[in-house]
C-alpha cells in the first residue's frame, strides 16, 4: 500500500466517482414509482464501490484494505445485477453505466490480485528464517 499515498491516487477510485455522479444523473429519469427503491438502491450501490476503496485504503493495512476492495467488487456485482434489471424493465435506457461498471469490476479485481499477491509477499518475508550474520573475522 505505500505505493498509494492516498486513495484518491487510485485510477479504480477516480472512475467510481465519476460512474456514481452518472448513476445519479440517470436515476433521476427513473420512473417516479421507481425513485425510492430501485433509484436508491442503485444510488447506494455506486455510492459503496468508491466508499469501501477509500475506507479500506484509509485502515493502513493491507488486509483491511483487501476486505474492503472484495467489499466493493461485491457492490459492483450486486449494482450490475439492478442495472440489467432496469434496462430490462425499461426503467433506464441502455447508456454506457454497464459498460463502465464493468471496466471498474476489472480495475478491482486487479487491484484486488495486486494487493494480496503483496500480502503474501510480505507473509512469506516476515516468515522466512531469518540468516546468521556473517563473522567478518580472518
Amino acid at each position: 500500500m505505500d505505493q498509494f499515498r492516498s486513495h484518491k491516487n487510485l485510477m479504480v477510485w477516480q472512475k467510481s466517482i465519476v460512474f456514481a455522479g452518472k448513476v445519479y444523473a440517470a436515476t433521476r429519469a427513473l420512473p417516479s414509482d421507481e425513485q425510492a427503491t430501485l433509484g436508491d438502491e442503485l444510488r447506494r450501490g455506486a455510492v459503496m464501490i468508491a466508499s469501501k476503496i477509500s475506507e479500506g485504503h484509509a485502515r493502513k493495512r493491507r488486509g483491511s484494505f483487501l476486505q474492503c476492495l472484495e467489499q466493493a467488487s461485491s457492490a459492483a456485482s450486486e449494482l450490475e445485477t439492478q442495472l440489467m434489471i432496469a434496462v430490462e424493465q425499461s426503467c433506464l435506457p441502455n447508456s454506457g453505466l454497464t459498460k463502465d461498471l464493468e471496466e471498474i469490476a476489472t480495475l478491482l479485481d486487479s487491484l484486488i490480485r495486486s494487493v494480496s499477491t503483496a500480502r503474501q509477499l510480505a507473509h512469506a518475508k516476515a516468515c522466512a528464517p531469518s540468516r546468521p550474520a556473517r563473522s567478518t573475522a580472518s
